[in-house]
């Protein structure tokens, strides 16, 4: 690394030595001057074309000892799976809510679409779902009331009109205050 600085300081250093040497402007050759400035103008052509070669040499060589910038990663393509694969995936987990097949993957080997199948068809799996569906139903089933009073046991017979309702409702009325009175007494 050192090296390299150094040898930017050196190119610099030539570079500002070349500036400092050009000719300058203002002033006019004559004749004899002329023949002379061609020749060393030829000259200093010659030595630029030598120091523009050195120049190049020592950029290819710095630029080669340059890290190299790591290659932008490709973007992976997803696998393509076989569409049979595919259909005997969709059959497999048909019927199977979104909680069921969450515990399907979890439990297949990988994202294959096979393993999924075979996790699908596997009995433990199978067993586990139904228990899970089994609790949920129970869990879901409407308990029985606690209180007999509050259980309707029988439904009123939709032959009887309404008189004959009204009349056995009344008749049960008087059944229950004529107990009621019974145990009091």
């Amino acid at each position: 690394m050192d090296e390299t600085i150094q040898e930017n300081d050196t190119l610099q250093n030539e570079l500002d030595n070349y500036e400092s040497t050009n000719v300058v402007e203002n002033e006019t050759p004559t004749i004899n001057e002329g023949v002379e400035d061609i020749e060393s103008l030829k000259k200093e052509n010659q030595t630029l074309k030598v120091q523009k070669g050195l120049y190049k040499t020592k950029y290819e060589e710095l630029k080669s000892k340059l890290p190299t910038s790591p290659e932008p990663k490709k973007m992976e393509a997803t696998p393509a799976y076989d569409p049979i694969e595919l259909i005997k995936l969709t059959k497999a987990i048909n019927g199977y809510n979104e909680d069921e097949l969450d515990f399907i993957t979890k439990f297949s080997k990988s994202s294959k679409p096979a393993d999924i199948i075979a996790a699908a068809n596997d009995p433990w799996v199978q067993t586990a779902i139904s228990a899970k569906r089994e609790k949920l139903e129970k869990d879901n089933k409407i308990p029985s009331p606690s209180s007999p009073t509050m259980s309707v046991t029988s439904a009123p017979n939709r032959n009887l009109s309404d008189e004959d309702l009204d009349k056995a409702t009344r008749e049960a009325f008087e059944k229950s205050t004529q107990k009621r009175k019974g145990v009091g007494a």
